[in-house]
């Protein structure tokens, strides 16, 4: 991305590129709209979401929203995450690209997001287990050697 700087309305400008070698793709274009950018920022700084915890696996805050709002986060969006607002369970989607959004209600919300690694249960299982066998292997060889030298 390039930055081609500032231009006044009606204003025209040309875009050149020389290519070293044969390239293939595609060139786009993109504008900042600057009022609607400052009008973002001063809707997002009127309602902050306000952390009062954070973990390795969970992130609790509370947000106040207008109807039909959404959290917006920079967490990646993947399976395991369980999300609720005011205790109840909502379902989360992948916005801006594969991040995670809440939606919200209307009012103050308290919003919970908790993260389950899968296939965790399975393998805290499978540890217990081979520890066990482990256990039971070590100890049971010496008490049969003690059994055959009696």
């Amino acid at each position: 991305m390039t930055d081609l700087g500032w231009w006044e309305k009606g204003e025209r400008f040309t875009v050149a590129a020389t290519a070293e070698k044969t390239v293939r793709g595609r060139v786009y274009a993109a504008l900042l709209d600057e009022s609607a950018l400052e009008n973002g920022i001063s809707r997002l700084s009127r309602s902050p979401a306000v952390f009062t915890e954070y973990t390795e696996t969970s992130v609790s805050c509370r947000i106040d929203a207008e109807s039909g709002e959404m959290l917006f986060t920079s967490i990646p969006y993947e399976k395991g995450w369980r999300v609720t607002v005011n205790g109840r369970p909502v379902k989360p989607c992948a916005i801006g690209g594969g991040l995670i959004g809440v939606p919200l209600g209307k009012g103050k919300n308290t919003v919970e997001l908790q993260f389950t690694v899968r296939g965790r249960t399975a393998g805290v299982i499978i540890s217990i287990v081979s520890t066990a066998l482990a256990v039971m292997l070590l100890f049971g060889s010496n008490f049969f050697k003690k059994i055959r030298r009696t």
